[in-house]
């Protein structure tokens, strides 16, 4: 696997997926974890993480929320721009209205606490009520939002007008169809006049024109598949502004009524959260505890495990359950209990069922469907202990209960993560300032999340006596600005690009499938930030960062 040979590629929209080879059913591995240990420069797990902020009853309302909202999103976006939604647009824009809720949040917190008279108590108190409100409007958080101007999602919207096209042609002749279907598209589009924003007759006379070129020059003789391909990319990149001119408008009504359905599925929730009737809501009333803990069942079947609640069910491999019930135990020291092969609802200590339960309806309906899983693909068990035995990385810091393999982790959702010992969102969570820590980031490849990341990461290396270490997973998005940010890091120790097909990821689906890994379709970049101290506590180079990925 050659760095120097490796040729960075442009951004795709979506995030490593499998291929058509990517059938190989690797298995997830014996060990579904790194053992505990006392390794300098970990990071800490604090003492009794259980936590009563949701129950069976409250997730079944949130994953029926969210899933009337993807569908709002299916609807909205055919019915207004008239194209499919793009692959994972939903999930893209979700993640990032979570992150402009919480800067918005953030910024508010902070305004409050400069004007309040005592910093103290406003602080407390501000901070309290984000996080009850983070809580309840997890996964619903657009509704939040001020501005309701998703670039995310207008982005991958806009990039798919007229229509989305094989740029991934077999031969030829499936490469001329990709340029005659995106041709006949927007021309229908062009003659489509009270669709969008209305084109002066230069701009549609541009965009003609164009068309002509390209399938003249598609049409001469000895032009390949690849040429067909580039000429459609070159076509795509000529229109683009108009069509944007076009469209733009639409896109935007997209994003504004997404905002109101979920400002409306959010506030219904709240409500149904807070209402004192409801028996199954409240976890801290000990007359509750016992309805809530024996209202969840379990059952085998197979290979896998059911957990239901009601009439609602989700299912996880018995490696994966095994592996929450290990978890649930290291989080839980104080009630010394190992139950890893209990089979009966009788068999789990209070609260286990409720809370497996709840964590993986909370996954289900941040993914949706198998289909979104690549979103969520994980760095493979072999170099993240390579990365533990080189670089002493002991933290992930965006995992979840379900793909976690080193010792400490953080996660989305805190909620639901830290009865399995999460130590919390990575925007949230700070390393010990004498101690450092050496940690892995394999964020959802997402523009806008990355660039956070940049910048937290940037903050903490700046602040950090102790020895800090990032080892940072992405695609090699050359166009990207967060791709960017890191390389032009001033913290930036090396990088190194793993070719396409030569390296993998494990599926974020993993705790359902037994087809767990795939080949990266695209090239991948791996980039270390690191302090001083963090530098010559672990050295490293492009070679070592290859051979860790080896």
């Amino acid at each position: 696997m050659s760095a120097a040979k490796a040729t960075p590629t442009k951004r795709p929209r979506v995030s490593p997926q499998p291929s058509s080879s990517s059938s190989c059913a690797v298995g997830v591995g014996v060990a579904l974890l790194l053992p505990m240990e006392n390794t300098p420069g970990a990071a800490r797990r604090g003492g009794a993480t259980r936590t009563a902020a949701t129950t069976p009853a409250k997730e079944v309302s949130r994953c029926q929320a969210v899933e009337r909202l993807r569908a709002h999103h299916r609807r909205l976006i055919s019915s207004l721009v008239g194209i499919d939604p793009p692959k994972n647009s939903y999930e893209r824009w979700a993640l990032e209205r979570a992150l402009v809720a919480r800067a918005e949040a953030e910024a508010e917190a902070e305004a409050e606490a400069e004007a309040a008279a005592t910093a103290s108590t406003s602080t407390s108190t501000g901070s309290s009520g984000s996080q009850r409100a983070a809580a309840v409007s997890a996964l619903l958080e657009a509704g939040a939002c001020r501005d309701a101007a998703s670039t995310s999602l207008r982005r991958e919207v806009l990039e798919d007008v007229p229509v989305k096209v094989n740029m991934w042609p077999r031969d030829r002749s499936q490469a001329m169809q990709s340029l005659a279907l995106w041709a006949r598209e927007a021309r229908a589009l062009l003659a489509d006049g009270p669709r969008g924003a209305s084109l002066t007759a230069d701009e549609v006379g541009i965009v003609r024109g164009a068309i002509c070129d390209a399938e003249r020059r598609a049409a001469a003789p000895g032009v390949g598949a690849q040429d067909v391909v580039d000429i459609i990319k070159i076509l795509k990149q000529q229109c683009r502004a108009i069509f944007d001119k076009k469209m733009m408008p639409l896109a935007t009504q997209v994003c504004e009524e997404l905002k109101k359905i979920a400002f409306t599925e959010a506030t219904e929730l709240e409500v149904f959260i807070a209402k004192p009737s409801s028996p199954l809501l409240d976890p801290n009333s000990t007359a509750n505890r016992k309805e809530i803990y024996e209202a969840v069942r379990i059952a085998t079947r197979g290979t896998t495990v059911e957990l239901a609640y009601s009439s609602c069910n989700v299912t996880i491999s018995k490696q994966h359950f095994n592996k929450l019930c290990e978890l649930w135990s290291r989080a839980h020291p104080e009630l010394h209990t190992e139950f890893t092969h209990a089979i009966h609802a009788s068999d789990f200590p209070d609260g286990f069922l409720s809370d497996a339960f709840c964590l993986m309806l909370r996954m289900q309906a941040m993914i949706g469907s198998d289909k979104a899983a690549s979103l969520h693909a994980a760095v493979p068990q072999a170099h993240l202990t390579a990365l533990h035995q080189r670089f002493g990385v002991t933290c992930e810091c965006f995992a979840s209960p379900l793909n976690c393999f080193l010792p400490q982790y953080c996660s989305a959702y805190h909620d639901t993560d830290a009865p399995f010992g999460s130590l919390g969102s990575f925007f949230e969570y700070t390393p010990n300032p004498e101690e450092g820590g050496s940690f892995e980031a394999n964020p959802p490849f997402v523009e806008e999340l990355i660039i956070a990341m940049a910048l937290r990461m940037e903050k903490l290396l700046s602040i950090c006596p102790g020895p800090l270490s990032y080892a940072i997973v992405l695609p090699n998005w050359e166009d990207a600005e967060g791709l960017q940010m890191l390389l032009s890091s001033k913290f930036q120790r090396a990088s190194a690009v793993l070719a396409s097909g030569r390296h993998s990821f494990v599926s974020g689906s993993q705790h359902t499938t037994t087809a767990t890994t795939f080949k990266a379709v695209h090239d991948s970049r791996v980039i270390f930030l690191q302090n001083d101290c963090g530098a010559s506590k672990w050295p490293v180079n492009e070679e070592s960062i290859l051979v860790a990925f080896t």
